[in-house]
């Protein structure tokens, strides 16, 4: 809610609509805009504003690294060997939280594509791949032990996806590399075809 502006709304209104969750909250919008082609303007004005924001690349960077250093050791440890449902090998183990903990991450790159905002899709793997780099070349978690190769691999991967749905971008694709050379030189895969 903008604070800057006077509100026209009742202190019970607004009160109401904080209760709402996400779902709920979606619901009533869409129910708006299908009552109002005013509201459904104004309703996707203020989308726009939200999905389209521009990208920090340093605080995706940032935001990845702390996800992957927050990761506990123990959790790995605790997750393999022996189980109840036979024995899981600690590096499976630990590659299956590094995709999870990585999972909300690839959504967002996902989000871009879907929604056709290239710019905002680069924008984000740079900051993605720059964040595991950083994890990589820094860890601060024993938990790194277990995923040394896997981190790589993944950006290495994330960056090829990339490539194959958007083979007709030469130049984005040589500010993608010229980005992966300045920002991440110990990774010299990021930038061979």
């Amino acid at each position: 809610m903008n604070k800057d502006k006077e509100t026209t709304i009742s202190e019970d209104c607004a009160s109401s609509i904080a209760e709402l969750s996400g779902r709920q909250a979606l619901y009533v919008l869409y129910v708006l805009a299908e009552k109002n082609p005013t509201f459904a303007t104004a309703i996707m004005e203020e989308a726009k504003k939200v999905l389209f924001r521009p990208i920090q690349i340093e605080k995706v960077a940032d935001h990845v690294c702390a996800t992957l250093n927050g990761i506990p050791v123990e959790d790995c440890w605790d997750a393999s060997g022996k189980q109840r449902d036979g024995y899981h090998d600690i590096t499976e183990v630990a590659y299956d939280m590094l995709h999870e903990a990585l999972s909300g991450f690839v959504a967002e790159v996902e989000k871009y594509h879907r929604i056709g905002r290239c710019d905002l899709e680069i924008a984000y793997i740079q900051g993605f791949i720059l964040g595991l780099y950083k994890f990589d070349m820094h860890p601060t978690t024993d938990f790194y032990d277990y995923i040394q190769d896997d981190v790589s691999s993944f950006a290495d991967e994330l960056k090829d996806n990339w490539e194959k749905l958007h083979l007709e971008l030469i130049d984005e694709k040589k500010a993608l590399y010229a980005f992966f050379e300045e920002s991440c030189p110990k990774w010299k895969f990021l930038v061979q075809e």
